[in-house]
């Protein structure tokens, strides 16, 4: 035998080692991975840019969910899965808050907001400054396995806070600051009804012509004054300022 059919001969036999006899060979792993199933995403804002004013917090509460236009918290819920979904929704912000729960659902394929407005304790109407807070979120399905939670910075704004919004669209909203039975307007007016012919405030009077109206305004106007005087009130310039932020709001609303 030549010696390049013995090479061949001696290649032919060692073969079978190679292939799985006494050698080893790295093995390649093929990993099958199933295609992923869509999840729904959920989207997260607090207030109006972070911000909780007290009126328009307490005025969101005692509405319904679906009435609301703006919230303390807002919920975007995107659902990207080919059935309709449903969870169960809770916000607080604690310390600050009781819990409100939503249980919601949303058609496959769509996305929608949901608005939270907690019943707030006492706290927040007595608040006088700035004061950092977080709002917490959690969501499960109904059977009450977790899907998603988070928490959110927010920022609760003094009582005595307002945002006017754009073109004073908010403006009615400064009645909350109308205060009518307090202890020291009602003596006040008590002490100026004193000073009025008969010992009355009527107020406005429809059956009374224009000329009658404004001269009883007037009277009034004057007691009111007079029982101030009385009293040896001063005015003092207030450092707050209603409607310094300028920028758009979201569907929310108020600054100071």
């Amino acid at each position: 035998m030549s010696a390049t059919g013995f090479a061949a001969l001696a290649l032919a036999f060692s073969l079978p080692a190679f292939a799985g006899g006494d050698f080893d060979r790295p093995e390649v792993t093929r990993t099958v991975r199933a295609p992923r199933t869509p999840e729904p995403t959920f989207k997260i804002d607090s207030g109006i840019d972070g911000d909780v004013f007290p009126a328009f917090a307490n005025y969101a509460s005692l509405q319904s969910p679906d009435q609301r236009k703006w919230g303390v918290v807002s919920v975007r819920v995107s659902n990207s899965t080919d059935t309709e979904q449903r969870y169960r929704i809770a916000v607080r912000v604690p310390g600050w808050s009781d819990e409100e729960v939503q249980i919601v659902n949303v058609p496959a394929g769509a996305a929608r907001n949901f608005r939270f407005a907690p019943t707030f304790l006492p706290r927040l109407y007595q608040n006088r400054e700035i004061t950092a807070a977080t709002a917490q979120v959690k969501i499960t399905d109904v059977a009450g396995d977790p899907i998603y939670s988070t928490t959110v910075p927010v920022r609760m704004r003094a009582v005595e806070d307002m945002f006017w919004g754009k073109g004073f669209k908010y403006a009615q909203f400064i009645a909350s600051w109308v205060t009518p039975h307090d202890a020291r307007v009602e003596q006040v007016l008590s002490r100026a009804k004193e000073l009025m012919p008969g010992r009355r405030l009527p107020g406005y009077e429809e059956w009374k012509d224009a000329a009658g109206q404004e001269r009883e305004t007037r009277l009034q106007a004057r007691a009111i004054y007079t029982a101030l005087q009385k009293q040896r009130l001063s005015y003092v310039k207030s450092s707050l300022t209603f409607g310094a932020k300028e920028s758009s709001m979201p569907s929310s609303s108020p600054h100071g």
